[in-house]
């Protein structure tokens, strides 16, 4: 409870700012403007416009309109961890996919190594066929010759061949030389040939390990096609990614930037409305008694024109006179603020003129009284 002073020739007495009284204090109310010196500035409204006026409702909407703005903040950054979780996946793709895409250059550089050992070695093998072949031919002649001859020596009479020998010895020589000289050149001949059918067998395989070579080489070149396809889809997807990461951080930076304004919009919103609501609290409220009821209800001289205690005058009286329950006094006693304000005069008068030493508490803007009220003590 707040304490105001009032300073009299009878001492220090207590005045306190007190709530409304209970249902059978305010009859009492109703004489309390008789009881106070009241002062009516009905030039100075302070309550705004009805048209102006703060609702619950304005609020309301506008903490829906924060909680819809945290609401899509949220999603935006729940979007968000989720975008930066797929974009590191997909840089682990991309670093996989470099990695398999190396590997195949270096298989498909090792199957064209391959490939070109193996076309040098069927070259190499082709000439020698051709050679082969062209020593075969040459061997193959001398062969039908050396038939020949030896066909012809057949043919020869024995009287002939003994005539031409110095001996027996000479005769059976040269025959037989001559069936050595065909044998020779037949196996000469029968070893071209194994020699011919080797090379052509080593061809045969290499042709075969090259088909190889080539069938491998197009399946790593169709992988490699691939990944590097896959490659370029995933910076592709990265960069559509990268740019949406960039986005929902703008949005996010929006939202919170639009989040804030409107938070201290609505923190205005409600301090205004507090305000509005304590104007309009204490533009309805009525002035209450300012002493104890009921006991202290003894009004000694009332507002209006009468007759002056000391002066015997005729005048208008400009407050109420009120009385303690004993002989009138009412020092000691507390005496209340008619309505909640504020403290913006203290007098200490010791003389006898005016109204002595007093207090005036300003009530602000009353509805009920039409006019800014304040009350002297």
């Amino acid at each position: 409870m707040k304490k105001f002073f009032l300073f009299s020739k009878c001492g220090k007495v207590h005045i306190f700012k007190r709530r409304s009284p209970g249902t059978g204090r305010l009859c009492a109310a109703l004489l309390t403007l008789c009881t106070v010196f009241l002062f009516t500035l009905s030039s100075l409204p302070c309550l705004p416009a009805q048209a102006d006026r703060i609702s619950q409702d304005d609020i309301d909407r506008l903490q829906d309109k924060v909680d819809s703005l945290e609401k899509a903040a949220q999603e935006q950054k729940d979007l968000l961890a989720k975008m930066e979780a797929n974009e590191a996946k997909l840089q682990l793709a991309l670093g996989s996919y470099g990695t398999l895409a190396k590997q195949y250059y270096r298989e498909i550089q090792t199957v064209e190594e391959d490939r070109a050992k193996c076309e040098e070695a069927l070259k190499n093998y082709s000439l020698q066929i051709a050679k082969l072949e062209e020593q075969k031919e040459e061997v193959y002649e001398n062969y039908k010759l050396t038939l020949r001859a030896l066909r012809e020596s057949r043919d020869t009479s024995v009287l002939e061949l003994f005539f031409n020998s110095e001996n027996l010895k000479d005769l059976l020589s040269a025959v037989e030389r001559a069936k050595d000289l065909a044998e020779y050149k037949r196996q000469i001949l029968e070893k071209m040939n194994e020699n011919f059918r080797d090379i052509e067998e080593e061809q045969q395989r290499l042709q075969e390990e090259l088909a190889e070579h080539t069938a491998l080489g197009e399946t790593l070149e169709r992988m490699k096609a691939q990944v590097e396809k896959q490659i370029t889809e995933t910076e592709t997807y990265l960069t559509e990614v990268a740019q949406e990461i960039m986005n929902a951080k703008q949005a996010i930076s929006d939202l919170t930037e639009t989040t804030e304004e409107t938070e201290r919009e609505l923190t205005d919103l409600i301090r205004a409305y507090e305000e509005q609501l304590e104007k309009e609290r204490l533009a309805k409220q009525s002035l209450l008694w300012p002493l104890d009821y009921p006991r202290n209800i003894r009004c000694t001289s009332p507002y209006g024109y009468r007759y002056h205690p000391l002066t015997g005058n005729y005048s208008f009286h400009t407050g109420v006179d009120l009385a303690g329950p004993t002989s009138g006094v009412i020092m000691g006693d507390n005496i209340y603020a008619a309505m909640d304000g504020t403290v913006i005069t203290s007098v200490v008068n010791r003389g006898k003129t005016g109204y002595g030493t007093y207090v005036i508490i300003s009530h602000g803007y009353s509805e009920r009284y039409k006019g800014n009220v304040s009350t002297l003590y």
